[in-house]
């Protein structure tokens, strides 16, 4: 009959298929070893006298300088805000060594943001034949994906919040103004309002687009081929954009070259542009300047868009593309946005076959978007 754990009577051990104590251990050792969870046992005096691989690997990007085995020791360890440090009495081994049992306990280990770990940490103790405490067990989670995609869904919450009420607000004032005006009989005052309204009624149908379009690219992108003059393409978006352009003070120009015919979904790549054209423009100061230019570089038609804007800090070249990401200086200036053009805008060039990179602008500050379309896949 299996042997019953006295810790659990719902976990039991057939021992009568192990040859001998050694055949046992060495399948416990087994277990304990490739277990995705770090687990730690402490003695009756807080000495580790259990690590498996995955809680080493854990204790070494938070004490850098080596481990001393003990309960106590203070590491790069911080609470749920990132910031603050865990005070030693409240360590995870700390409270175990003193007897305590927790379920879920939460810390962030490492110093570098970037790189730290999200753990949940659970406690059980240990007790000898008498039901005295011998010693505890830790049991460690990584869950840093999820803290992060929770934190993710949250922070988006409160942008797409903010970018909808915003012009919502405004749009709901300007035509309580208009109807004020109206009644009041003071009409040359009503076209003003009407028009700000309408504006604002404009950046609320975008947000509700690029949300939607977001839902429909996860689910696969269908593209309708057909042969586009490419240059020309990017010539009527580039036309379309001057008046945003000019209303901004940003000075565009389009340096076009001969490219083959290509087979492109024209509506998609015109979205492309449009998303490319808007964000460089948005993210450059009145003043400065946006460049498109359209050519061929050996086996790919190269389209770039380049501008004298505020840029993002180095290394966020691929993150820019990622869903909902928002660099900080673009936080920092208050611009408007919640992250998805960018990522619609590399779906669509990679369904094409092709890719797209994101650095800073070589001929000064801003950045330089640019993406390669493969001839020899995409000619006509």
């Amino acid at each position: 009959m299996p042997e019953e754990s006295s810790a659990d009577p719902s976990l039991s051990v057939n021992r009568d298929v192990f040859a001998d104590e050694d055949d046992y251990r060495a399948f416990c050792e087994a277990i304990i070893t490739v277990a995705d969870v770090g687990l730690l046992v402490l003695d009756k005096h807080g000495e580790f006298v259990l690590l498996n691989p995955t809680v080493r690997k854990l204790l070494s990007s938070a004490f850098r300088d080596g481990h001393d085995g003990r309960a106590g020791q203070t590491g790069d360890l911080y609470q749920a805000d990132g910031v603050t440090e865990v005070p030693q009495e409240m360590l995870p081994s700390t409270r175990a060594a003193r007897g305590e049992e927790f379920n879920d306990y939460f810390l962030w280990m490492g110093r570098d943001p970037e790189l730290r770990r999200a753990l949940s940490i659970s406690a059980r103790l240990m007790r000898d034949k008498d039901g005295e405490p011998s010693g505890a067990v830790l049991v460690t989670r990584d869950v840093t994906e999820v803290t992060r995609a929770v934190r993710a869904r949250e922070d988006f919450l409160a942008t797409i919040s903010h970018e909808l009420r915003t012009p919502l607000t405004s749009l709901l004032g300007y035509l309580e103004l208009a109807a004020e005006e109206t009644a009041a009989g003071r009409t040359d005052a009503v076209q003003a309002h009407l028009t700000i309204a309408q504006r604002n009624g404009g950046r609320l149908l975008r947000l509700v687009d690029e949300l939607l379009n977001a839902a429909t690219l996860t689910s696969g992108l269908e593209l309708v081929r057909k042969p586009v003059d490419l240059p020309g393409l990017v010539s009527r978006s580039v036309e379309s954009m001057i008046p945003a352009a000019g209303h901004a003070g940003i000075d565009l120009s389009y340096l076009p070259e001969p490219v083959p015919v290509l087979r492109l979904d024209e509506d998609r790549m015109t979205e492309v542009l449009e998303n490319l054209l808007t964000n460089a423009i948005k993210f450059t100061p009145r003043g400065g300047s946006v460049e498109v230019i359209c050519t061929t570089e050996g086996p790919d038609a190269v389209l770039t868009v380049r501008d004298t804007g505020i840029g993002f800090p180095a290394g966020d070249g691929a993150a820019i593309f990622e869903r909902f990401f928002r660099a900080p200086g673009v936080q920092q200036h208050a611009i408007p946005g919640v992250g998805l053009g960018l990522h619609i805008v590399k779906v669509i060039v990679e369904a094409h076959g092709g890719r797209i990179s994101a650095g800073p602008n070589a001929d000064g500050p801003g950045t330089a978007v640019v993406v390669r379309l493969p001839l020899a896949r995409l000619g006509a």
